[in-house]
């Protein structure tokens, strides 16, 4: 587990975009592609932690997608992302979340 940030990347391929950006879905969780690492793993329920007996450099592990997404939204068949979503690391037991989901809020009028 880290404390450290890093940023979701969501690539255009889904060619939806809310304020500018691509809209995430739920399988937006790859490693290295979507997810990059967060900087040290402190956990020891990670081996290589253990073994170090000490922090090592990240490498998130994510094989489920997020959690809580939008049931009934859909970007290309795919469940849209919440800023409440979460994703899980499985090697350092660490919960990924997200603190800015780069929109704009509007006011209606």
């Amino acid at each position: 587990m880290t404390f450290a940030q890093s940023k979701l990347v969501v690539l255009p391929e889904h060619q939806t975009f809310l304020s500018g950006n691509p809209m995430a879905t739920f399988m937006d969780h790859v490693p290295y592609k979507n997810i990059f690492t967060f900087g040290l793993c402190h956990s020891y329920a990670n081996p290589g932690v253990q073994a170090a007996s000490g922090p090592i450099a990240c490498t998130p592990v994510i094989p489920l997608p997020w959690e809580a997404p939008k049931e009934t939204v859909t970007v290309g068949k795919k469940k849209a992302l919440l800023s409440t979503s979460v994703c899980r690391c499985t090697l350092g037991l660490g919960t990924i979340s997200i603190t800015d989901p780069g929109q704009t809020k509007t006011k209606e009028g």
